[in-house]
């Protein structure tokens, strides 16, 4: 059964996409072995997809901790997430640490990253999540639920959200804690946007330009505090750029967030991996912490995932 496993991890290309800075090497025979060592153990022990709120209360219980000006954080989760909260399994150090370089150069290009990186990484995460008022699962359970029946997947998508929504199925029971089914709430939310952040203070956190910022101000009648401008994703761009969220600008993002973070005042981030720390910090300085991932793109006319087809972005556009 192990030997079958191990045939089921599909080896991802060696330069899996030409906006990548570096490529990707393809799997060792030890990180496939522990992959099939990971599905022999895992596929069949159930997550627990329980206590969650469905979206329209959600987004009531957001907007009424809104007004009332109470700090709060998003852990969305996806493959990524996933990635860094299973760095260092027991057992499956070489799998582990692949996912997880495999995902880091996706956000920042192929540095020379540590072990002292990849545990920053994992730690907060695991830090972030814990802490979060809102968590989502990575998949919801009829996706997760396929992905464990399939016999061909991606190592390091099929490791993140599993082991994402193991570890939110894992979590100390909370009665303050919201939980959502999946990691594609920003999407969710596009009905709601316009209800949560009108006349709200803001400040934004993302690539987008400061006259965009001001656009959506305007499109969504919030008032504009700041503007926090990082640099793209990696994986978004066609060239290498001249520095990258990590490790060139993240501590100083984050003292201008934890600097701009009070009680009434909304985080409107796009920051990949790193909005759940800048998350984490927004709700422990007072702030309200909304993680819009690529929504932000699709309001700028920009497709920059798979299921962001023409006809979706002209829908949600802000021109």
């Amino acid at each position: 059964m192990r030997a079958d496993r191990e045939r089921r991890g599909k080896r991802p290309p060696a330069g899996e996409s030409a906006a990548m800075s570096a490529p990707i090497n393809e799997p060792t025979d030890q990180v496939v072995a522990e992959y099939g060592l990971y599905r022999d153990l895992y596929d069949s022990r159930p997550v627990r997809f329980a206590g969650c709120t469905a979206l329209e209360p959600l987004v009531a219980e957001m907007k009424r901790r809104m007004d009332a000006e109470q700090p709060f954080s998003m852990a969305r989760l996806g493959d990524g997430e996933g990635a860094c909260l299973f760095y260092g399994h027991p057992g499956m150090d070489s799998l582990s640490e692949y996912v997880l370089r495999r995902t880091l150069i996706l956000h920042f290009s192929g540095q020379p990253y540590t072990e002292r990186d990849l545990l920053f990484f994992k730690n907060e995460m695991a830090r972030a999540t814990r802490t979060a008022d809102l968590v989502t699962f990575a998949r919801k359970r009829q996706v997760h639920e396929n992905m464990v029946a399939s016999e061909s997947a991606d190592i390091r998508g099929y490791v993140g959200c599993t082991s994402a929504n193991r570890f939110v199925s894992d979590l100390e029971p909370d009665r303050d804690r919201l939980l959502y089914e999946d990691g594609y709430l920003h999407v969710a939310l596009f009905p709601f946007y316009a209800d949560l952040l009108r006349d709200r203070t803001v400040v934004t956190v993302s690539s987008a330009p400061d006259a965009f910022c001001e656009k959506l101000a305007r499109h969504f009648s919030f008032n504009l505090l700041d503007t926090i401008q990082i640099p793209d994703q990696a994986v978004n761009q066609k060239g290498r750029l001249d520095s990258y969220l990590y490790p060139d600008h993240l501590d100083g993002v984050r003292q201008q967030v934890r600097g701009a973070a009070r009680p009434g005042t909304v985080f409107v981030m796009a920051a990949g991996l790193a909005t759940k720390f800048l998350c984490a910090d927004v709700r422990q300085y007072g702030g309200f912490a909304l993680d819009v991932g690529s929504a932000m793109d699709v309001w700028q006319g920009k497709s920059v995932r798979p299921y962001q087809r023409d006809a979706f972005v002209t829908r949600h556009q802000i021109a």
